[in-house]
Formats: structure tokens, C-alpha cells, sequence
């Protein structure tokens, strides 16, 4: 479903869609890893949890901010 959208919607050509999708499979499986060791070694589970989903929070409130449409010729409301 990636490669369709990173390929329909993006425009890129199949071999770069291709690597975009393989690289998030990647990291959606790495990065726990990642969160676990950070939990056991230096923060504990509870901290961890709280720091990363700050992290997650912040990353969602980009994503929600990129997405507002900008026109300079008319006012933006939020």
C-alpha cells in the first residue's frame, strides 16, 4: 500500500518507491528494539514511555502543521 502511495501520489519511480517502503519496514522493526534498550539500560519503561511519546506527540503536531495549506492572498484560521 506504501509503494502505491509513495509511487501514485508522490511521483517517484518504482525503484525509489520500492526503497521507501522497505526503509520504513526497517525502521518500524528496528526502532522498538531501539526503545527497549534505552528502557532497560537508561531511563526504565515508565520514562521511556513518557519521553517517546512526547516525541510522537511533537512528530504528529509537524505533520499537522505541514499540512495546513498556505494562500497568501487569504487569512489562515485554525
Amino acid at each position: 500500500m506504501l509503494v502505491l502511495y509513495v509511487r501514485n501520489f508522490l511521483m517517484l519511480n518504482e525503484d525509489t518507491a520500492t526503497s521507501v517502503f522497505h526503509a520504513f519496514a526497517f525502521f518500524a522493526y528496528f526502532f522498538p528494539l531501539v526503545g527497549a534498550i534505552i528502557a532497560d539500560s537508561y531511563w526504565g519503561k515508565y520514562r521511556t514511555i513518557l519521553y517517546l511519546s512526547i516525541v510522537y506527540v511533537l512528530g504528529h503536531g509537524v505533520k499537522t502543521v505541514s499540512a495546513i495549506p498556505y494562500i497568501p492572498s487569504h487569512e489562515t484560521h485554525m
